[in-house]
């Protein structure tokens, strides 16, 4: 169990909007993974179902990081996904984290233009020293959902049983972070502009660090694994089995190909309930 950092030391505040429910990977309650065959962490609500799962390299808090805010009207999600992992990620991830949060508070009164203003901050401010991969979703209890996949990470919406890709953005390998100080940033401004539709009860929404399809690296993860996490988000009986399900494929396909996992593991995954 790892203790709160002083960055992210807050689960129950006071804002406009009420009282707010947040974790992290930092989270007291929250128990980081040691293995692909440990469980994941459930929080369900009236409204959303939301599963998480967190596996750095060696069991311990790398580049990856997620903030999950589960407010009364919404629910908020996260996932950044920085270059580099183990020890070398987490100075990064703590070094930059309370910019990050200040995307998430942006993110919460759906403030488009703050939005694309910090993104542009955060790829300047991260350009110089290593890049950096960000899945925004925002949740209302009426089903409007607004979403942002910038890099690597992986986003699939599912809705009505058909599952959609949510491509990354143009950039490096790890997003823009790297690449967009040479950009005009009117066209990095239409490129940082959230998305939205419509969930209905039912639909389900992954979203993933690269790790968690990119672990057999040299190998065709695109025919190996991708197809497995589609039709697992879209069949399973719940997300729970969804979770596990891709997270043993991972274990055995690691021990059939003699890998290792070679970078941070994040899943979170959710389920509208509403109609």
């Amino acid at each position: 169990m790892v203790k709160d950092d002083k960055i992210f030391k807050y689960w129950y505040y006071i804002c406009f909007m009420g009282k707010i429910n947040q974790l992290t990977e930092t989270s007291k309650e929250f128990l980081l993974s040691k293995s692909l065959e440990d469980k994941s962490y459930v929080i369900d609500t009236e409204f959303i179902k939301v599963v998480t799962f967190y596996l750095g390299m060696g069991g311990t808090l790398g580049g990856d990081s997620f903030v999950l805010r589960t407010d009364d009207p919404i629910a908020l999600s996260l996932i950044g996904d920085i270059e580099g992992y183990g020890s070398d990620g987490r100075i990064a991830v703590n070094k930059y984290c309370n910019k990050i949060q200040d995307l998430v508070e942006s993110l919460a009164i759906l403030d488009q233009k703050s939005i694309t203003e910090k993104l542009i901050f955060l790829d300047g401010v991260l350009a110089k020293d290593r890049a950096m991969a960000v899945s925004l979703l925002r949740i209302s209890l009426n089903g409007d959902t607004h979403y942002l996949n910038i890099g690597e990470n992986t986003m699939y919406i599912c809705v009505d049983q058909e599952v959609r890709d949510v491509s990354m953005s143009p950039g490096g390998k790890l997003g823009w972070f790297q690449k967009t100080l040479k950009w005009d940033k009117d066209i990095m401004a239409s490129e940082f502009t959230l998305k939205n539709f419509k969930a209905k009860n039912g639909d389900r929404i992954f979203l993933g660090s690269d790790g968690v399809t990119t672990y057999l690296e040299d190998e065709d993860y695109d025919t190996i694994v991708i197809p497995r996490v589609k039709d697992s988000l879209k069949n399973a009986d719940s997300l729970e089995k969804f979770v596990s399900d891709i997270n043993i494929h991972a274990h055995n396909m690691l021990i059939q190909y003699n890998k290792t996992l070679p970078d941070d593991y994040t899943i979170m995954s959710l389920e509208f309930k509403n109609t």
